[in-house]
């Protein structure tokens, strides 16, 4: 086959294998993101949180999921049109002509190995800061309406304080609202405040409840069963807010350099862990959050390698099974990432190559594949 010849047919190939995976990224993406959009939605039909402020705020969430469909849909997209290409006898029609396995196998693996180190470079310096992003906005969404954080028919803790609702309008009033005050190392409440509603505004590091139509009780710690019952039509609760607690900045907010500087910083002054933004950071868990971007990243190329023979190998089954198929792999790899996670925490091994466990697995099992499509 002349030059020219073999340069189309890998554009071709190339050219299936995208298509396969576009549609793969749009489904997982879509599935991954089911959750948020209910939240979303949630925020803006029973929070009373504008459509415009909500919408952005998805927007947000979107590229942080690139990173996980991402690998998936080169998984899928392998599968898929290697599967189509095999049942159709377009593979069978190839071999036929002479044309070497790698001519044909080859477009995808490379293409694999370029979105690998593009996804890489992602999740290690654009992602963290599309997630800082995403924090900053939900924290001024909250800011301006609290009862964000506060959910209907559940128990809310802030400082000594329960706070229960039945029910929210869309504007963010609560109905039904019963605040209940613990006293430090006291298992039962010493005062109990209720209303028919409430509104939640926070202001200067603390949360203020403008409490409509309800009544004050406070219990008599001499008298258990006598307590003292105040009536009101409007009755301000301001409960103190650890400002500091909620802008904690997480590990997945700090770029690779960031990262990187921190774990530098933490080994030369000899400590374990420093305390950062009000929450305890080991050098462990930097380097497990570092380690595990770069395996997330690097599992683009591993699974375009088990996603190619497997599709050849699926065959027919292919156009149907490659969802399953998809999935099967994922779960087994993500299995292998949990073990990796739990193991560069506890220092038995060193994070990279705790970390580099799943993609290792990837790699055995894809010698394994390739060996078999080749023989086929």
């Amino acid at each position: 086959m002349t030059t020219e010849k073999m340069k189309i047919l890998k554009r071709y190939v190339l050219a299936e294998f995208l298509s396969s995976m576009a549609f793969g990224l749009a489904v997982f993406t879509f599935i991954l993101l089911l959750d948020q959009i209910f939240q979303v939605v949630n925020m803006v039909v029973s929070k009373g949180v504008p459509a415009g402020g909500a919408l952005f705020l998805f927007t947000l969430m979107l590229p942080n999921v690139l990173s996980l469909s991402v690998p998936i849909s080169a998984l899928f997209g392998g599968i898929l049109s290697y599967g189509r290409l095999s049942s159709d006898n377009e593979i069978t029609a190839v071999r036929t002509a002479g044309i070497a396995h790698m001519s044909y196998m080859s477009p995808p693996v490379f293409f694999g190995a370029f979105l690998a180190a593009i996804l890489v470079f992602y999740n290690l310096n654009i992602a963290p800061k599309t997630y800082a992003a995403f924090s900053r906005t939900y924290f001024e969404m909250v800011s301006r309406a609290p009862s964000l954080r506060l959910e209907k028919k559940t128990v809310a803790h802030i400082g000594n304080n329960r706070i229960y609702f039945e029910d929210r309008t869309k504007d963010g009033t609560l109905r039904r609202v019963s605040i209940y005050r613990f006293d430090d190392g006291t298992l039962e409440p010493s005062a109990l405040i209720y209303a028919s509603s409430a509104t939640a505004v926070f202001s200067g590091g603390k949360v203020v409840f403008r409490m409509y139509s309800g009544a004050f009780q406070k219990a008599d710690p001499k008298s258990p069963s006598e307590a003292t019952s105040l009536r009101f039509a409007r009755y301000d609760v301001v409960i103190p807010v650890d400002a500091g607690a909620v802008h904690s900045r997480s590990l997945r907010e700090y770029t690779s350099g960031e990262l990187r500087s921190e774990i530098s910083r933490l080994e030369a002054s000899g400590l374990a862990s420093l305390e950062s933004d009000g929450r305890s950071t080991s050098v462990s868990a930097l380097r497990t959050e570092l380690n595990l971007r770069l395996a997330l990243g690097l599992s683009t190329f591993f699974f375009t390698l088990i996603g190619v023979p497997l599709g050849l190998l699926a065959g027919h089954g292919a156009k149907t099974s490659g969802f399953a198929f998809s999935l099967f792999v994922v779960f087994s790899y993500y299995i292998f990432l949990a073990v990796g996670i739990n193991i560069s925490d506890i220092g038995a091994l060193p994070s990279a190559a705790a970390l580099a466990l799943p993609n290792a697995a990837a790699a055995v099992a894809a010698f394994f594949l390739w060996r078999a499509a080749l023989k086929k």
